[in-house]
């Protein structure tokens, strides 16, 4: 391809990549982002944009591949990007089922594209392989070439880091002395755990159940409510995400018919980039993204702003202790997770170890496009699929000031009834916070 940027990025998978690579082989973990555009905006005008993006960023030009020692690593590709699939109908049906439509072993490249035409504007539906890219990198991505797509003319490619993740950490995190460093974290969580206890697994839902289908519903709220709630949250001192996993915290403890406090569990997102030495760029493609469990006791007759001021404070001293680095330092190394079949029933009983948990994780302020893509982007969307252990997956984004929820259920458990139920409560608990 003409103008191809050297590719830096022929090395091993790091800790994160590879664990999201190895999940995937079990229980597929794809995201999609949607973009919801006016008619202004061709699909040629994106295939020409797909092109040029293809030659800017080596990350995008690579693909996951056993090696004959059996270390899995991304390897340089140098095929040309995804073709655009064009199909009829609603694009939300298309994107669930994108979800769950695993990208082959050794596949490139590891991004799909369809073009979903409609009378109120086209869909950009893009899926995404979570081994090679994180939600927040790709909506940076995504962005970059929406602008490109729209004639903006100034995409320029992020850094190239040809590191993992944990290659940059902090020493304190990392070999001998991140091992020492996981002991007073597992404490604390040991601590935690006794106190709390174990949440129950959502009524419908199989604790371990693979999803093999997934059901989305939305929520969103104009950039009146959200800027409301965002003063709510400064009113209360605690973070938009601290809010939203207290809304659907909420929300879930009353599918359980019981009276008084019960556990639920629950998984924040984070971003590693500026925890990282050195700070990456925001937006620098990869996979840079931690995960920070945290299990509260959920009172049914109790409103939702203390829950999110305990879940703001939880998650600060989680990130204070360096959880979000360590998280990783409690995968098992990669001689007891051979990239094959026989990692499954050793990834599950990992999995059993741990509380069922449903995750949130929220992209945050999304930077205001350029006035070219402005006046062509309706909406973005962004959409993860639902996990063994997680049933619900929530993701959240913002764009233009609106706030846009997807609630991504495993369909083939939780009835049509509990889904509605769950998001009217998520919706009432976030009104009255």
């Amino acid at each position: 391809m003409a103008g191809m940027i050297p590719d830096p990025l022929a090395r091993p998978l790091g800790r994160i990549e590879r664990f999201y690579w190895l999940l995937d082989q079990h229980s597929c973990t794809n995201f999609v982002l949607t973009a919801e555009l006016d008619s202004g905006l061709t699909r040629r005008d994106l295939e020409g944009a797909l092109e040029r993006s293809w030659a800017r960023h080596p990350r995008l030009r690579c693909r996951i591949a056993v090696d004959a020692s059996g270390t899995v690593v991304l390897e340089p590709e140098t095929a040309g990007p995804p073709g655009i699939t064009e199909v009829e109908g609603p694009w939300r049906p298309i994107a669930d089922a994108q979800l769950l439509a695993r990208f082959p072993a050794g596949s490139h490249p590891l991004i799909r594209c369809h073009w979903v035409p409609s009378a109120a504007g086209p869909a950009a539906v893009f899926t995404f392989a979570h081994g090679l890219l994180d939600a927040g990198s790709a909506a940076a991505w995504l962005m970059e070439l929406l602008a490109d797509a729209c004639g903006d003319g100034t995409a320029a490619p992020f850094p190239a880091h040809p590191a993992a993740s944990d290659a940059l950490y902090p020493a304190r995190y990392r070999g001998p002395r991140g091992l020492l460093a996981l002991l007073p974290v597992i404490a604390m969580d040991g601590v935690g755990k006794r106190f709390v206890g174990d949440p129950p697994p959502l009524p419908g839902a199989p604790p371990w159940e693979t999803p093999r289908r997934t059901t989305t519903l939305q929520l969103d709220l104009n950039p009146q409510a959200s800027t409301a709630l965002l003063q709510r949250c400064r009113e209360l001192g605690c973070t938009m995400q601290g809010a939203l996993m207290a809304a659907q915290a909420t929300a879930l403890r009353a599918e359980h018919e019981t009276d008084g406090p019960l556990p639920v569990g629950m998984a924040a997102a984070l971003d590693l980039r500026p925890w990282l030495e050195p700070p990456l760029e925001p937006g620098t493609l990869g996979n840079h993204v931690s995960l920070l469990p945290v299990t509260v006791k959920v009172d049914p007759s109790a409103p939702a702003a203390p829950l999110a001021v305990e879940l703001t404070r939880q998650l600060r001293a989680k990130l204070a202790r360096g959880t979000g680095h360590l998280f990783w330092n409690l995968i098992p190394p990669d001689w007891f997770f051979p990239p094959d079949e026989r990692s499954f029933p050793r990834l599950e009983a990992i999995g059993r170890a741990g509380p069922p948990a449903t995750v949130v994780t929220n992209l945050g302020r999304l930077p205001d496009p350029p006035s070219a893509l402005a006046d062509q982007l309706r909406a973005l969307r962004f959409t993860m699929a639902p996990q063994q252990g997680s049933p619900l997956c929530t993701g959240v984004a913002t764009l233009g000031g609106a706030l846009r929820i997807d609630l991504c259920f495993d369909g083939a458990h939780l009835s049509e009834e509990r889904r509605a139920r769950i998001v009217q409560r998520f919706a009432e608990a976030l009104e009255g916070l």
